[in-house]
């Protein structure tokens, strides 16, 4: 009876190469990964070369100084591409709110209103700067309206600042001047509290007529 049966050694065989056909291979890598997995080894061993070559150099120094020092110029390293890599895509990165604020700087036909609008719906996606930027427009648009006139082309913020005589009011646009330079020109971070200032001070800017509107 057991003669019929082929021996073991040659039923394993048989077996290995039935699972090692390609349709048993069921955690198969997919094409590429392995070549993408040489590369990411190669770019570490070429990342860390000159840290290893920085630790035997210093041959001679206690080794948890010599790991002190290596371990702290690599996270200097991490730190230094992560800042490059954060300026670079923060110079490429279109502006925020790119289509709609173009209105800010060449909507002369806008009303008060629509910047406040504008400011609502830039402070809402946490573009700060660009929300007090709309209400600082409804302000010079707001002054046009009650001077029936247009304001000078290429005035500055200063000069608008000077044209005011109650001190409230100075010290409002003021605000709204400082802010602006600060956040739009000198490129400092402007958060919700800046705007929630300016949004006071605009409510002190803003005409009688236009307050009883909005009320």
């Amino acid at each position: 009876m057991n003669s019929s049966f082929p021996p073991a050694d040659e039923i394993r065989d048989t077996a290995r190469l039935v699972l090692e056909r390609p349709e048993f291979q069921v955690e198969t890598a997919p094409p590429g990964a392995e070549q993408l997995l040489q590369f990411f080894e190669w770019l570490i061993k070429q990342i860390l070369r000159p840290f290893a070559w920085l630790f035997n150099s210093m041959e001679g120094l206690p080794d948890p100084l010599r790991w002190l020092i290596v371990i702290a110029l690599f996270l200097l390293l991490i730190a230094l591409l992560g800042h490059i890599f954060y300026t670079v895509f923060s110079v490429l990165r279109p502006p925020a709110r790119k289509t709609s604020l173009v209105d800010v700087a060449r909507g002369n036909e806008l009303q008060p209103a629509d910047f406040e609008k504008l400011a609502d719906e830039a402070a809402a996606d946490r573009d700060y700067i660009g929300a007090v930027r709309c209400l600082f427009r409804a302000v010079l648009v707001g002054l046009q309206q009650r001077e029936q006139k247009r304001l000078r082309p290429g005035i500055t913020n200063r000069e608008i600042l000077s044209r005011l005589r109650d001190a409230r009011l100075i010290e409002a646009m003021r605000l709204f001047v400082e802010t602006i330079d600060a956040g739009w020109y000198g490129r400092q971070p402007c958060g919700e509290g800046e705007y929630r200032r300016c949004r006071e001070a605009y409510q002190l800017l803003r005409g009688p007529g236009e307050a009883h509107g909005h009320a």
